[in-house]
């Protein structure tokens, strides 16, 4: 019998990032091709992320994800879908980021859940909170400038991550 202990991410923080992930997805689905392809890649890699424990692949999910929400913005899909997929992609970051961390310190098989969805749930009210925020600031500040709304809306997203750090 081994007393090795499996170092792989929790069960929790992997199903919440895969499905933000898919949440992505779906709303990618309003902004053509490009934004879907770029959404369907970042889940993927997601999924690896979490699956493996490897925080590479973890990285490169989150940044497709935010790569389908820069082209759902330039491609004129509106600031809401934009947003909402630019949170999704923070928040299955923030939690898949967790269960890899959970998943190296303490093993999988360890108790986690309730500090996971507590976490889950902090991570979600602060970006609910921040993309509302945001999203107030271009429905009413940038009334039709195109180019200042998808500036408004790139400082809004780094504030979301310096929020999150």
């Amino acid at each position: 019998m081994s007393d090795a202990v499996d170092r792989s991410p929790s069960d929790v923080g992997a199903a919440l990032a895969v499905f933000a992930g898919v949440v992505c997805v779906a709303v990618a689905t309003t902004g053509g091709l490009y934004a879907v392809s770029a959404a369907l890649a970042g889940t993927v890699g997601l999924a690896l992320g979490v699956r493996r424990g490897r925080r590479r692949y973890l990285g490169f999910g989150t940044a497709a994800l935010a790569l389908a929400a820069v082209l759902l913005g330039a491609f004129g899909a509106g600031p809401l879908p934009a947003l909402v997929t630019a949170a999704a992609a923070l928040f299955a970051w923030d939690v898949g980021e967790n269960a890899v961390s959970l998943g190296e310190q303490l093993g999988s098989r360890a108790e986690t859940r309730d500090a996971e969805l507590v976490h889950a749930a902090a991570s979600a009210a602060v970006l609910t909170l921040s993309a509302a925020v945001v999203y107030a600031v271009a429905l009413v500040g940038f009334g039709g400038r195109p180019v200042v709304a998808l500036v408004g809306m790139l400082v809004g997203a780094l504030l979301l991550v310096w929020t999150l750090r």
